[in-house]
C-alpha cells in the first residue's frame, strides 16, 4: 500500500481484478429477457440512454427556487458568499499544485506533477495565469504558433528570430562572399575557368554518371558547345541524357545527320569505346565472374547440384520455386542470401581499399556466417529448426 497507484505489479492485479470484477456480462430488458452477447448489451444499451437523455416530456413543471432552498437547510453567510467568488490569488494555485501526490500519471499535456514543481521558477507565472484565465473565462488559454512569437513586436510578436531563416541569410552571406571577395579561392577558380576547361577530361566508367552533353568526355570538349542548342534533337540524345543513355545493344544510338560538322562528330563519337559494363553489372557480380561463381558454388553447391547455375535469372527462379524439403529449401536461401553479402561486401572493399581475400578465404568467412545464423535461432519458438545445424554439417562437413 506504500507505493499507491505508481507503476508496480500489485497495481496492476488489483486494476486487473477490479476490471474483471466491474465487467457487465449479462443484462435483462423490460420484456424480462436475459442477453449476454457483448454486442447485443453495447447496443441495449446505448439505445437506453438514448432514449432516456433524448426524451421529450410534454408536461414538464419547472423546480421552483423556494422548492429547492427548502431542501438544504444550510445557509452561506455573505462572508462565505464573496469568497466563493473572489479571484485565484497565485498562492493558492501554487499551493494546490504542490499539495498533489507524487508519482502519479501524466495530464492531458503530457508532464507529471514533478515537472511542473521542478519548473516553477520558470513557467510559475504562466501557469497561474492560465489557472486564472480558465476560472475566470470557463477555457483555457487558447496557444499562440511559433509563427505568430517570431514575428516584429509592432505586429504583435516578441521580436524572435527564427533559426531556420537566420540559418538561410548566413548562408546568403557565406555565398555571396565566395562570388565578391577578391582573395576568395571560388573567385579565382571563376577567373580562370575558362582557361583550365580545355583541359579537364571525365572518365565514362559505366557511362550512368557522365553527361553526354554537358561532361568533356571527347576530345572536342562539351558536345553541346560544339553543337549547339539543336544538338540533341539532330543526333536524337536528350539534353538530360548521360552517355550510358545514348548507347544499346548494337553500340552508339546516334541519329544520322547531312551536317557535314555533325558527320565528323558523329564519326568520332561512333569511333569511341562503348562504356565499360564487364565486370560492374549486377549479372557478372552475381554470378558470371569466376571467382563469384567459385564462392555461390562452393556453398550452395551441394545443396542445389545439376540447378546450380552462374546466370542470376535462373538462380532466382529456382530459389522461388523451391519446394518439398523444407530445412533444405531454408538452407537454400540463407547460401544465397549469405554469397550476395558477402559479395557485395567484397567488392566494396576492393574499390574503396584496394584490397581483397582470395575465394577460399570468402568461403570460409561465408559458411562461419551461415553457422552462426543458425545457432541464433529460438528453438523453443520454432522446433521445427532443431534439426538444421544438422542439416547443414551434413552437407558442409
Amino acid at each position: 500500500m506504500k507505493c499507491g497507484d505508481q507503476n508496480t505489479t500489485y497495481f496492476h492485479r488489483v486494476a486487473q481484478a477490479n476490471a474483471s470484477r466491474n465487467a457487465v456480462r449479462s443484462l435483462t430488458l423490460e420484456s424480462g429477457a436475459v442477453i449476454t452477447d457483448l454486442n447485443e448489451i453495447k447496443a441495449e444499451a446505448a439505445r437506453h440512454f438514448r432514449e432516456f437523455l433524448q426524451a421529450e416530456v410534454d408536461e414538464f413543471e419547472g423546480v421552483s427556487q423556494e422548492y429547492l432552498s427548502d431542501l438544504l437547510t444550510y445557509r452561506c453567510s455573505s462572508t462565505q458568499c464573496s469568497n466563493l467568488v473572489l479571484p485565484v490569488s497565485s498562492e493558492e494555485v501554487q499551493k494546490a499544485l504542490f499539495s498533489l501526490p507524487s508519482g502519479k500519471a501524466c495530464g492531458p499535456d503530457g508532464y507529471t506533477k514533478e515537472f511542473y514543481v521542478a519548473a516553477w521558477s520558470i513557467i510559475g507565472n504562466d501557469f497561474v495565469v492560465a489557472v486564472q484565465f480558465f476560472f475566470l473565462f470557463g477555457q483555457m488559454p487558447r496557444s499562440v504558433a511559433w509563427i505568430d512569437v517570431c514575428r516584429p513586436k509592432d505586429e504583435g510578436g516578441l521580436g524572435l528570430r527564427r533559426l531556420r531563416e537566420v540559418s538561410r541569410v548566413f548562408a546568403y552571406r557565406l555565398i555571396w562572399s565566395l562570388f565578391t571577395l577578391s582573395g576568395s579561392l571560388w573567385v579565382a577558380w571563376t577567373k580562370l575557368r575558362d582557361e583550365v576547361t580545355a583541359f579537364i577530361r571525365v572518365e565514362i566508367g559505366n557511362g550512368e554518371n557522365a553527361s553526354f552533353w554537358f561532361d568533356s568526355w571527347l576530345p572536342h570538349g562539351r558536345l553541346i558547345d560544339v553543337t549547339g542548342p539543336t544538338g540533341p534533337r539532330l543526333l536524337g540524345v536528350p539534353l538530360a541524357a548521360t552517355v550510358k543513355d545514348a548507347t544499346g545493344l548494337g553500340g552508339w544510338t546516334l541519329r544520322r545527320t547531312r551536317s557535314a560538322q555533325l558527320y565528323h562528330l558523329v564519326q568520332s563519337i561512333r569511333a569511341s569505346p562503348l562504356p565499360q559494363t564487364s565486370g560492374k553489372d549486377k549479372d557478372h557480380l552475381f554470378f558470371a565472374c569466376p571467382y563469384s561463381f567459385t564462392v555461390w558454388s562452393s556453398l550452395a553447391g551441394k545443396l542445389f547440384r545439376h540447378r546450380i547455375t552462374p546466370d542470376w535469372a535462373d538462380t532466382v527462379t529456382a530459389i522461388q520455386d523451391l519446394s518439398g524439403d523444407h530445412l533444405k529449401d531454408i538452407l537454400i536461401r540463407l547460401c544465397f542470401q549469405v554469397t550476395v553479402y558477402i559479395l557485395w561486401r567484397e567488392r566494396n572493399t576492393r574499390i574503396h581499399n584496394n584490397g581483397g581475400l582470395s575465394a577460399a578465404l570468402l568461403i570460409h568467412n561465408g559458411e562461419k556466417l551461415i553457422r552462426n545464423r543458425i545457432s541464433s535461432l529460438d528453438y523453443s519458438k520454432k522446433p521445427r529448426l532443431r534439426l538444421l545445424l544438422q542439416r547443414w554439417i551434413m552437407f558442409r562437413p
